[in-house]
């Protein structure tokens, strides 16, 4: 997982978050800051209903605070030392933290915040011997989506107003007009900007693959950069770029016909170094064209995959401009299994967004033969697209790997829909082809 404001705050170059950091915190009394907040008791522990109600706007306000100010980290079983404001005292065990708490607390992050915080990251920290005595650390990563507003929804005294609270120091602060004018010029002024980071992304990748030059065999081309991608971008070192590729390749999808990892897979091939990223290439000449991958894995958590079997569908004629349909459907895969493996690997808490393309464009989409394998029937004019356009989405990594695979599912619904017949992929039946990992 990424570093966290309690590391920084006791001066750790780690990133793993342990008990014993919490234990230290509270030794050393560090005190709350903008970024980091105690808190003694759960919330939404109170019966009564107006008690609970108060409680919801209170957790409400607390993690659109966060959100507000670059993002923090809330820890709940902290008691502030007596006679002081911020600093931490001591321990109070949470107790046993189950699955309906958590989904109680994202809840109120979806149904009474506006925007929804997606950025919330739920974790139990506890003694491995003992995980009835730890603290549960709400992490709320940086937003795009600021300003977050806080709305009483469904409450007695809903009167349409919002607020728009915002931290300093140990304090809590609700924005004012022009404070508000601002955060919306630079959500827009963000997104811009994100926008432009994706383009350069896809568009650096098709210069490396050589699609814009005249002669190019058509590329199936994947994309996918983070919402929020990790800062230190410099950290990715060679060995680990290639046990995250391997990992990918093992863990997910088991590999269906020629695709970009069987052919990476096959030439075992070693990573070399670019540009704040590692990639993998590999080439297999095969009669007058070439089968080729390649794979980029960036350090701020991009990824980018491409395909072409330069025409190479098993006649004599060489057709370097002809997509067999099941190339786009199986880099799609693997993009979503390297999704997959950077969410296991807890290094990056973002949902991604992508893009799958085919590059340089072609009208021309080969459909499998229904009763010759890896074969395809001969291409007819009724098969041309006349207008194949990329598919762009986003894939949710926050909420568990279900909501993941449904999201995986709706691109490759959009990615079928082309060609007028629906993929048959649900998150049941993409949950089914992964070697699932209990």
């Amino acid at each position: 997982m990424p570093r966290t404001p309690l590391h920084a705050a006791l001066g750790e170059t780690g990133t793993e978050l342990t008990f014993s950091l919490i234990e230290q915190a509270v030794a050393d009394g560090v005190e709350e800051r903008t970024d980091l907040d105690w808190k003694s008791d759960l919330p939404l522990t109170a019966i009564p209903k107006e008690g609970r109600e108060a409680q919801s706007m209170e957790l409400a306000k607390d993690i659109a605070a966060m959100a507000n100010s670059g993002g923090g980290m809330i820890v709940y079983g902290i008691k502030e030392q007596a006679g002081s404001t911020s600093a931490a005292g001591e321990i109070k065990p949470v107790g046993s933290i189950g699955e309906d708490v958590l989904k109680t607390i994202r809840q109120v992050a979806n149904n009474r915040i506006y925007p929804p915080v997606t950025s919330l990251h739920l974790i139990p920290v506890a003694p491995s011997e003992h995980p009835e005595n730890g603290v549960l650390a709400a992490l709320v990563t940086p937003s795009l989506d600021t300003p977050h507003l806080v709305h009483p929804k469904g409450s007695q005294d809903d009167k349409g107003w919002f607020q728009a609270p915002w931290r300093h120091g140990a304090d809590t602060f609700h924005m004012n007009e022009r404070q508000l004018a601002d955060a919306y010029r630079q959500r827009e002024q963000r997104r811009h900007e994100k926008d432009q980071d994706f383009e350069v992304l896809y568009e650096n990748f098709l210069k490396t693959l050589g699609t814009t030059t005249i002669g190019s065999p058509s590329w199936v081309v994947g994309v996918a950069q983070p919402i929020q991608p990790l800062e230190n971008d410099r950290r990715l070192s060679g060995i680990s770029a290639s046990r995250f590729l391997d990992a990918a390749m093992k863990n997910y999808f088991p590999s269906q016909g020629i695709s970009a990892f069987q052919e990476l897979g096959f030439a075992n091939a070693d990573p070399k170094r670019g540009l704040r990223h590692f990639h993998f290439t590999t080439k297999r000449v095969l009669g007058d064209g070439s089968i080729q991958a390649r794979v980029e894995i960036h350090g701020n958590g991009s990824l980018a995959i491409a395909f072409t079997r330069d025409g190479a569908t098993g006649a004599n004629i060489r057709h370097p401009n002809f997509v067999p349909i099941d190339d786009i459907q199986n880099l799609a895969k693997d993009l979503i299994a390297l999704i997959l493996q950077a969410t296991e690997s807890h290094t990056l808490l973002s949902d991604y967004r992508l893009r799958v393309n085919v590059a340089p464009t072609t009208q021309a989409f080969l459909r499998p033969d229904p009763h010759r394998h890896g074969q395809y029937l001969t291409f007819q004019e009724e098969h041309r697209i006349h207008n194949y356009q990329p598919i762009d989405a986003t894939v949710i990594t926050q909420y568990g790997r279900h909501p993941l695979l449904t999201s995986a599912a709706e691109l490759f619904e959009d990615l079928n829909a082309q060609f007028g017949s629906p993929s048959g992929l649900t998150a049941e039946v993409l949950a089914r082809q992964i070697l699932l990992k209990d």
